[in-house]
């Protein structure tokens, strides 16, 4: 099909590019709102290790020990911004410009992937399910403020509807012969694992379909994705095991160490923690379905999948299996970890949409649809959007940019900062490596410390001769990971900047006074 015939499509790719460009100029002249609704510490880690892989320093975040603790394509496709001698806050606007484009391209396959998927839908309907979806996705404050947020989330999402519309050919029959198709698949595969590499957790129901229940796989077909996959993630995992001996990143591994501690304080037996997780993993679970639709979604897609006047169609199941997969993702990291991140729920936007726009028009079927009836429920659902989620998300970042980052530039001019979130801090100071991550979020190093309990050492092993970080934060880990963790050092100043929490600024024993220029 002739481009021209999807300029429907081509005008909410536009809409959607005039939103984003407008969210960027706005969050380019507005730094304070820039960092309590869009950029979180954890893409800061991403920049600093991107710098320095840049300057020739390798993959480090403290230009000393290797680190593990991103997602390799992300970082390996950023890193070229820190070639172009920009500023540091104008490489991070580059990063956000370069991520608002790559939207653009999910919102096209949004849109055609449901057109795609109903050839023998009426065409009204066929335009106005898919145009519905995209529509959504294009205008969602959600997207635009909080999916493109410096991270892989974006990324993530794109190569995950790319994977989904190879499965969906190779699901319907179509070209599955096709050695190319199958390839094309394993490569696909592994630039999403690649791309966030917990996402394996995603295709398991896809996978357990094609291997035990598709009467028609190929075998040979199978053995080529296979391979095609290895050769795409052999190197990163090789990399892993040599530098690290596992193939978990450090914050896969520190995280839930902390996580689990405080649930066991919180709920006191195994039965009940376990309950807790359990009810949260269900909630978790489910909030796709909430972020793209406000669980519109989950009533279309049900109603279709009980509905046994209209059979399922190949290429429809290929798209369910995908989200009961981005379920049980939720499902597994609520129970290892403890918790999500909100931009795990973001990255499988597109996907539940896809499923939206697809199940309302297998649904309407042959019948024609009033376009200005979907349209309408989509410009409802993206007001609402703007009320429901319109407060800060990070809303202590505006004191770590004014408060924070002042105190980290001049200490580390020749001393060494350590901080639990250490992203803005690592990014901002004013030498590379003077800034030491101590949570282990991207620190391997650190992990063994935490789980010995015995953060004092990994202080002194480090040199770190400062300490900066909320008070709330500080007696968490003090209190669940190493009480003893600052004996070491004093008190030298609390800053009251983000009530009721404070940073604090801890010294160690022996060194002076720090003279602040504030």
């Amino acid at each position: 099909m002739k481009l021209r015939e999807f300029k429907w499509l081509l005008w909410i790719v536009l809409v959607g590019f005039a939103a984003r460009a407008a969210a960027w100029g706005y969050f380019y002249t507005h730094i304070a709102a820039f960092a309590t609704y869009r950029l979180p510490d954890d893409a800061l880690y991403y920049f600093t290790i991107a710098r320095n892989l840049a300057k020739g320093l390798g993959m480090t975040f403290d230009t000393i020990h290797a680190t593990n603790g991103m997602h390799p394509l992300w970082l390996f496709i950023i890193t070229p911004v820190f070639f172009l001698g920009l500023t540091k806050w104008g490489a991070i606007h580059a990063i956000f410009l370069f991520q608002s484009l790559l939207d653009l391209l999910v919102i096209w396959l949004i849109g055609r992937t449901v057109y795609d998927v109903l050839p023998n839908a009426h065409e009204t309907n066929r335009r106005t399910a898919a145009s519905s979806a995209a529509i959504l996705y294009a205008l969602s404050p959600l997207v635009i403020i909080r999916s493109i947020n410096g991270l892989e989330t974006t990324l993530v999402s794109l190569l995950a509807v790319l994977w989904l519309r190879r499965f969906v050919k190779l699901n319907s029959g179509i070209s599955k012969k096709n050695s190319l198709e199958w390839l094309l698949l394993g490569l696909t595969t592994g630039f999403l694992l690649l791309a966030r590499t917990d996402s394996f957790i995603l295709l398991i129901p896809s996978a357990i379909f094609l291997f035990l229940y598709d009467r028609n796989r190929s075998f040979a077909g199978i053995a080529i994705s296979v391979i095609a996959f290895a050769i795409i993630v052999a190197p990163w995992f090789w990399w892993n095991l040599s530098e690290f001996g596992s193939l978990l990143q450090s914050s896969a591994q520190a995280v839930p160490i902390m996580a689990m501690k405080k649930y066991h304080v919180m709920y006191g037996t195994a039965f009940m923690k376990d309950l807790h997780l359990s009810l949260d993993a269900l909630k978790n679970s489910l909030k796709p379905f909430w972020y793209s639709t406000f669980g519109l979604s989950l009533i279309t897609i049900g109603y279709r999948i009980v509905n046994k006047k209209r059979k399922i169609e190949p290429a429809e199941l290929a798209i369910y299996l995908m989200l009961m997969g981005g379920m049980f993702l939720l499902v597994v990291h609520t129970l290892t970890r403890g918790f999500i991140r909100e931009w795990y729920v973001l990255g499988l936007i597109p996907l539940f949409l896809i499923g939206y726009g697809v199940s309302i028009g297998m649904n309407a079927g042959q019948n024609s649809s009033r376009p200005i009836g979907r349209w309408l429920l989509a410009a409802v659902i993206i007001i609402v959007q703007c009320f429901w989620f319109s407060g800060k998300q990070y809303k202590s970042q505006e004191a770590v940019v004014y408060s924070g980052l002042p105190i980290v530039q001049q200490l580390t001019r020749d001393s060494k900062v350590g901080a639990l979130n250490s992203g803005y801090y690592s990014y901002f100071a004013s030498r590379p490596g003077s800034v030491v991550d101590i949570d282990g979020v991207v620190s391997p190093g650190a992990v063994e410390y935490i789980s010995r309990g015995n953060l004092r050492a990994y202080f002194q092993n480090d040199s770190v001769d400062y300490f900066l970080d909320f008070q709330g934060d500080i007696g968490g880990y003090r209190s669940l990971i190493d009480r003893n963790m600052l004996a070491d050092f004093v008190l030298d100043t609390a800053i009251v900047c983000a009530p009721p929490d404070s940073l604090m600024l801890y010294r160690r024993v022996g060194l002076p006074h720090p003279r602040f220029g504030y």
